[in-house]
């Protein structure tokens, strides 16, 4: 990972590295802007051609991402979804228009920033086929 700091191989290395340590099925990396459409750095998974990031939340549903709405309040660090979801989370528009239809299981996410006003995502997520991650 570090000797590809820079590269273009950067996020599929970071996606391996990590991996290697737990598993996941789903893995992206994304640039929320402060203005502007987001930026996807990295969509993919380990194992599979699997696409997590799709049409619908690159089309507007980033904007009632629960990761999103905290980065915006500048938080960074490690997060599980639920630590940062509100309560009712499971009857969110959110949700139910996206998160419950790409079988995300369970999620977490580092947040943190490029230094030029982008809050940088970097999204481990685990579908129905793996069970939830562990404290």
């Amino acid at each position: 990972v570090i000797d590809s700091l820079q590269g273009n191989d950067f996020s599929s290395a970071l996606m391996h590295w990590l991996h290697d340590a737990v598993q996941f099925d789903g893995f992206v990396i994304l640039g929320y802007p402060e203005s502007g459409e987001l930026a996807v750095y990295h969509d993919g998974a380990p194992e599979a051609d699997h696409v997590s990031c799709n049409t619908e939340y690159r089309g507007g549903m980033w904007l009632l991402s629960p990761l999103y709405l905290h980065a915006r309040q500048g938080y960074k660090g490690f997060f599980h979804i639920s630590d940062i979801s509100e309560p009712n989370f499971q009857s969110s528009d959110f949700y139910t228009r996206y998160y419950h239809d790409v079988d995300i299981n369970d999620h977490v996410a580092f947040i943190t920033d490029n230094g030029a006003g982008e809050a940088m995502v970097v999204s481990i997520e685990r579908s129905s086929a793996l069970p939830s991650f562990t404290p």
